[in-house]
């Protein structure tokens, strides 16, 4: 590494499972990517998110707050969401940003944001962050940059989708269908864009760097492998779901569980599905993480194309993970 100062390349993972990555002693899925990223870096084995929900957790990597220490504590906006705020009136959270923009660094984010539970006014420039400034959760799929690309791609603005699982929640899900396999080529992905997107930042800011010689934070947030889980070929088959090795827990909710426990057994209307068909899920889960494990591997080729690798620190983290179907449970659980 030079004398400057360094560059930041975080890269951000939605709800992944840990033991989703080989370098974390994966059984099923295969990220030869992270795998790679993870023999040349430090590895955390004793790390723990600070809260099993989205928000909570992202607030607080950028806060550097726990929830209980005036964080965010959930993804609905109740007026016990942040502590001592009234959620009538917007009220930043004091992140590390600022500090990083007057050091010097000009700092941008691509892809999920989702940190203050108010919606739409909820988003990344707010922060002082540069970039497409995707709000709140983010429409994802429905996104219009995303389906302005596609269309440039040669393909329809929307989806097509085939084999889909329906969510069966009791509540009508945002996430229906909550598995699928995405007709057309990867490049029509939601993950894809998202990295083309960050590729074209990164160039962006790379340009600036070597002419003013200012380092760059870039933020890549994938918005998956939270479901919905609508993979492209040959990622949706890549993995045989009778041939997943599942844990002795699955499926099963136990004794002496809490109330809470009994009560999301039935989330997404998952336990109703017979096995075959959770597996299908689980499977289309796992194919989800390697197309985006894909997707991190060609952003980290760039960094090397464009001669930054050594002058650059990477960051990979998740928010949190992912039950999939331990105890019977889905998503985050009850957590």
């Amino acid at each position: 590494m030079s004398e400057k100062r360094p560059n930041v390349l975080w890269i951000g993972t939605d709800e992944q499972h840990r033991q989703t990555v080989g370098a974390y002693g994966s059984v099923n899925c295969v990220t030869p990517n992270l795998d790679q990223f993870a023999s040349e870096s430090m590895v955390f084995d004793q790390a723990f998110c600070p809260m099993a929900v989205c928000a909570p957790a992202r607030a607080s990597m950028l806060t550097g707050r726990l929830p209980s220490e005036g964080s965010v504590i959930s993804n609905n906006r109740m007026e016990f969401t942040v502590p001592f705020m009234d959620t009538s009136k917007i009220s930043l959270l004091h992140t590390w940003v600022p500090d990083l923009i007057g050091a010097g660094y000009r700092c941008s984010h691509v892809g999920k944001w989702h940190v203050m539970p108010i919606g739409e006014e909820d988003r990344p420039s707010l922060y002082g962050f540069e970039g497409p400034d995707w709000a709140g959760y983010g429409k994802t799929w429905e996104e219009k940059d995303f389906q302005m690309y596609r269309q440039e791609c040669g393909l329809p603005p929307k989806v097509e989708l085939e084999e889909v699982l329906p969510a069966l929640h009791p509540i009508p899900s945002p996430f229906s269908p909550i598995s699928a396999r995405l007709v057309g080529p990867v490049e029509g992905s939601l993950p894809y864009f998202v990295t083309e997107t960050a590729i074209r930042e990164l160039r962006r800011l790379a340009t600036k760097s070597n002419s003013d010689d200012s380092p760059f934070f870039l933020r890549c947030e994938f918005w998956g492998p939270h479901i919905p889980c609508w993979v492209p070929e040959p990622f949706y088959s890549q993995y045989d779901p009778m041939g997943l090795r599942l844990p002795e827990n699955f499926n099963v909710l136990g004794d002496n569980k809490p109330e809470i426990h009994k009560n999301f057994w039935g989330a997404w209307g998952i336990s109703n599905y017979a096995e075959a068909q959770q597996r299908r899920l689980i499977s289309s889960y796992m194919g989800y993480v390697s197309c985006i494990d894909e997707q991190i591997g060609r952003l980290l080729g760039v960094l090397k194309e464009l001669g930054l690798a050594d002058d650059t620190i990477v960051i990979f983290a998740s928010d949190h993970g992912d039950m999939l179907g331990a105890h019977g449970l889905y998503d985050k659980g009850p957590f």
